[in-house]
């Protein structure tokens, strides 16, 4: 079985970063284990997201409440950085909440030692810089997708994208992340399983 360790340091090489075998260990080994039950919080809104979280095992919803509604704004299944950007980044209040939609095992790290490695090594602050513009990237690929496509191709882009979260992440967050109703989601699987 993969240690965390393990995990770590191989997502960590795969990003690109020219490491330093210093930098690379004391960053791997910079990282605490933390252990969600499905449905407990890794934030909640008006906390500051202090620290961002590399899913090892289990899926995150981070969503926001809009008049008593909530509103699913991305998945963090295994494999992907948790945190609320704008929180984490700037020391606000975080507008969001993060919860677990599955028992999760997150492998976290606080922004003070992201900043205190990076200062010490370069690769750090490179890989810092790294999982930031993915962040963005993806954050401008999903409004470019709410903004130009029908909910059909959002569904269908979802698929391709989160393909095993489609049975695990409940029916009502899945549409309330396409920004359609459940019924409407009900209807788009119909037609596409009458498709194939």
């Amino acid at each position: 079985m993969e240690t965390h360790i393990e995990f770590i340091r191989q997502y960590m090489r795969s990003l690109a970063v020219p490491w330093t075998e210093d930098g690379l260990e004391e960053l791997v080994y910079a990282f605490e284990t933390k252990t969600l039950a499905a449905g407990d919080f890794f934030l909640k809104e008006g906390q500051v997201c202090r620290s961002i979280a590399l899913v090892h095992k289990g899926c995150l919803r981070l969503y926001t409440i809009d008049d008593g509604e909530e509103k699913s704004l991305f998945f963090f299944p295994e494999r992907y950085f948790c945190a609320d950007s704008r929180s984490y980044l700037s020391g606000k209040p975080a507008r969001c909440f993060i919860d677990a939609l599955e028992e999760c095992e997150l492998l976290t790290l606080s922004g003070e030692k992201v900043r205190e490695l990076g200062q010490k090594y370069r690769d750090v602050e490179t890989c810092n810089r790294a999982l930031l513009a993915k962040l963005l990237v993806s954050a401008e690929n999903r409004v470019m997708l709410h903004v130009l496509s029908n909910p059909e191709a959002r569904y269908k882009r979802l698929l391709e994208d989160f393909g095993s979260l489609v049975n695990r992440v409940p029916q009502k967050y899945l549409a309330s992340f396409l920004g359609i109703t459940p019924v409407s989601l009900s209807r788009i699987r119909a037609r596409m399983a009458q498709a194939l």
